[in-house]
């Protein structure tokens, strides 16, 4: 399916994770997705904080502000994994850094018996410079 400039649903994501590397075994511990319009504004949100079901590094406990021990009551991303889908289905999606927040989910969906990223969006943007 063709993407539209102006039609296309439109997502800025980001995520928090437990360390650099996704195919190290670390894990996504906060999501937050906007939804927003043709003239910029936010029409909807989606925000979870996750059990990563794991220990987070050291730098990553200073970058999040929080450690794995406050996430343990919140659910996995195996609990949230089609809401989530539900929530971005057919967009496009914008990220600061695109390899890395892509990397996490797809790692994530993998994880779930999912296909990648990709699979779910049309279209997906690095907004970094």
């Amino acid at each position: 399916m063709p993407s539209n400039a102006i039609t296309d649903r439109k997502f800025c994501i980001h995520v928090k994770t437990t360390g650099l590397d996704a195919y190290q075994g670390h894990k996504i511990c906060e999501i937050a997705v906007v939804e927003f319009d043709q003239n910029y504004q936010i029409v909807r949100e989606y925000h979870r904080y996750l059990n990563p079901q794991r220990a987070m590094s050291t730098k990553a406990k200073q970058i999040n502000g929080y450690d794995e021990t406050q996430l343990l009551q919140c659910p996995t991303f195996n609990q949230v994994v089609q809401e989530f889908l539900g929530f971005i289905r057919n967009g496009v999606i914008y990220s600061h850094y695109m390899p890395f927040d892509k990397s996490f989910i797809s790692s994530e969906l993998s994880t779930c018996g999912y296909y990648g990223l990709d699979a779910y969006v049309k279209k997906t943007v690095s907004i970094r410079t």
